[in-house]
């Protein structure tokens, strides 16, 4: 009975710790989009009529200034 409640507990805090992960690195991802944002004055929408440049640049920042170096800090 004690190694089941064991492992029972065990994936119970193994989801909690996963998804507080998960989150977590949604907000940091969200937050860090955002600073990119305001670093070059763009509009802090989700860039609906704006030009294709503009969104293009967005892309790219996401790609060098989130996840190349941010990801590698978390």
């Amino acid at each position: 009975m004690m190694f089941i409640w064991h492992n029972i507990r065990n994936a119970l805090v193994s989801c909690a710790v996963g998804a507080g992960m998960v989150y977590g690195m949604r907000w940091l991802l969200r937050y860090k989009y955002e600073q990119a944002l305001n670093m070059f004055n763009w509009p802090e929408t989700d860039l609906w009529n704006v030009d294709a440049d503009v969104i293009k640049e967005v892309t790219r920042l996401q790609h060098v200034f989130l996840f190349d170096s941010e990801i590698f800090v978390v």
